[in-house]
């Protein structure tokens, strides 16, 4: 089994959606979204790793042709 994919976001990404916000106030968002952005990065992931899957089938056959 290798890896081929990796996701990373960092407290960087929230400051830059909450400009306004203090370094505290960031940390404490980044700790609170951390597990969610897990899981729901793992269930959407599912489904585009499908639709790419099937994506890289017809390129297969177009290219097959």
């Amino acid at each position: 089994m290798s890896v081929f994919a990796t996701i990373k976001w960092d407290t960087a990404d929230i400051e830059s959606l909450r400009e306004d916000w203090d370094e505290d106030k960031v940390a404490r968002a980044a700790a609170y979204a951390e597990k969610s952005m897990c899981d729901r990065s793992v269930e959407e992931g599912w489904e585009i790793l499908a639709v790419l899957l099937s994506m890289f089938e017809d390129e297969l056959k177009e290219s097959e042709a």
